[in-house]
């Protein structure tokens, strides 16, 4: 147990923030964050692509980065639960949720349970059983997300370490039917609990000119004035909740 005085508190020095940051694939996400993140920075991604690509339009040669891949689910829980992984980490991208979980870890799940079944049962609709969540998986899925989260959230708060983490977007979610956009999530239980894990959270869009040219940086919104999208801020109520995708300036 840990008991700490106010001022103790309000002198800390803490700089840890937790950040979610969606919208559609292709908007500009990845290689914002990666243009814009305080380094030294380690950034995960759970999606099996070249990442020099990525890089060449990042074109920041000088940036303190390191990239992690992982292979499965307890490997990624393992490196972060043991914070000598990220030592000296200013700033954590995780970049892809909405893969990680809908694919990655959706899959490791239904695939435990097909091979827990008896080999006559194997054989039923085996694609099928390959790809299908139960009720059971389901709640393991949310589950293993949450210990996902909590592992972020304390990196964050014990480290201060700076986490942002991206997500695609999907219209009219399942858990949380009042919105027409929020981060694109499998199942309600872990949608249901993740927006009170993060400080900020931002719905990324195009940003166009007056020709209605796309221009970079994206825009990025932590409050929708209508209440059609989900989004989160924490901070000074004088302070902009829009403007230009800036992880650096936005994280400070």
């Amino acid at each position: 147990m840990k008991v700490q005085t106010l001022s103790n508190i309000m002198s800390s020095e803490s700089s840890g923030i937790m950040s979610l940051f969606y919208g559609a694939t292709g908007v500009g996400k990845t290689v914002t964050l990666l243009k814009t993140a305080q380094d030294p920075l380690f950034y995960i991604y759970p999606e099996k692509r070249p990442l020099k690509r990525i890089l060449e339009v990042v074109d920041r040669p000088t940036m303190k980065a390191k990239f992690v891949s992982y292979e499965g689910f307890q490997d990624l829980l393992e490196f972060l639960g043991d914070p000598k992984n990220v030592k000296g980490a200013v700033t954590l991208i995780l970049d892809g949720f909405t893969h990680l979980m809908n694919y990655n870890l959706s899959q490791e799940i239904a695939d435990e349970a097909h091979e827990a079944k008896t080999v006559e049962n194997q054989k039923i609709k085996p694609l099928i059983n390959r790809s299908k969540l139960s009720l059971e998986g389901y709640g393991g899925l949310s589950g293993q997300m949450d210990r996902l989260v909590n592992l972020l959230m304390n990196l964050s708060s014990d480290q201060n370490i700076k986490v942002a983490v991206t997500a695609l977007v999907v219209e009219h979610p399942s858990y949380a039917r009042e919105y027409t956009r929020a981060p694109a999530l499998k199942g309600r239980g872990f949608g249901d609990n993740m927006p009170g894990c993060f400080d900020l959270i931002g719905f990324v869009q195009d940003r166009l000119d007056e020709t209605g040219t796309i221009i970079y940086p994206p825009w990025v919104s932590f409050k929708s004035v209508d209440g059609s999208y989900l989004a989160k801020f924490t901070g000074p109520a004088t302070a902009k909740t829009e403007g230009p995708l800036d992880l650096s300036k936005i994280l400070k």
